[in-house]
C-alpha cells in the first residue's frame, strides 16, 4: 500500500469517545459481541460489548451491522470494551431490502479485510458514511453505480493498484485476489448488479 498522509497511527489510549460505523459484528462466548468499528477519529477498532447478546442488554438495540453509533470505550490488552453505545443512524431503508443490504454488506466485508487496525482515516469514515446515506435513500435499481464508485474510490484512496476490469464481477475478482480469499457476499450481489448474467443458464 502506498503511504498516504492521512493514514496515521493513533496514540495509545485507555479511554475514547467517538463515532463509528459497525462493519462487522461477531457473537462471542455467552452473550457477548465483538464489533469491528470504523471510527471517525481512531480508525478501525475491535470492541467487546459484554452482555450485548442478551435481550436485556441496553447496548443490544444499538449494535447492528452498518449502524452509525456514538460510543465510549476503554482499552485493555487487545480489545476495547464498550461502556456506552447510542445509535445515530440505523439505515433502515438499506436493511429493509435484501439486495440493498447485501450490496452494503459486500462493501463492509471488503473494508474489514483491507483496513489495518487503529490507523486514523477520517476522510474514509466520511466517505463510507456518505455512501451509506446515499444508499439508504436510493432506489435499489440504482445501487450499482454507487457501489462501483465507492470501490474505485477505495482503491485510489488506499493506494492500491488500479483495477483493469471495473465491472461488478471484475471488482469482486480484484478484491478477492487482493485479500487472497473468497468473499461471502458476491454471488447474491452479482445477481443484483448484473441481471443479464443471471439469465439463461441460471449461473451468477
Amino acid at each position: 500500500m502506498a503511504s498516504q498522509p492521512w493514514l496515521t497511527l493513533i496514540p495509545i489510549v485507555n479511554l475514547l469517545s467517538d463515532e463509528g460505523l459497525i462493519i462487522k459484528l461477531i457473537k462471542y462466548g455467552e452473550g457477548h459481541k465483538i464489533a469491528h468499528i470504523l471510527t471517525r477519529e481512531h480508525g478501525l477498532i475491535r470492541a467487546m460489548a459484554k452482555g450485548a447478546g442478551k435481550t436485556t442488554s441496553k447496548k443490544s438495540a444499538h449494535l447492528d451491522q452498518a449502524n452509525l453509533i456514538k460510543f465510549t470505550a476503554t482499552k485493555s490488552q487487545d480489545y476495547f470494551f464498550l461502556s456506552q453505545v447510542d445509535s445515530l443512524n440505523s439505515f433502515t431503508a438499506i436493511k429493509s431490502d435484501l439486495l440493498t443490504m447485501r450490496t452494503c454488506f459486500y462493501i463492509l466485508e471488503i473494508l474489514n479485510f483491507v483496513l489495518a487496525e487503529e490507523q486514523a482515516d477520517e476522510p474514509l469514515f466520511h466517505s463510507l458514511k456518505n455512501y451509506l446515506e446515499n444508499l439508504d435513500k436510493t432506489a435499489p435499481a440504482n445501487n450499482r453505480i454507487q457501489n462501483v464508485r465507492f470501490q474505485l474510490y477505495l482503491i485510489d484512496h488506499l493506494g492500491f493498484k488500479k483495477a483493469d476490469d471495473i465491472t461488478p464481477k471484475g471488482l469482486i475478482n480484484y478484491f478477492e485476489n487482493l485479500i487472497d480469499r473468497r468473499l461471502k457476499t458476491p454471488q447474491i450481489l452479482l445477481r443484483h448488479c448484473d441481471p443479464e448474467r443471471s439469465r439463461g443458464s441460471g449461473n451468477p
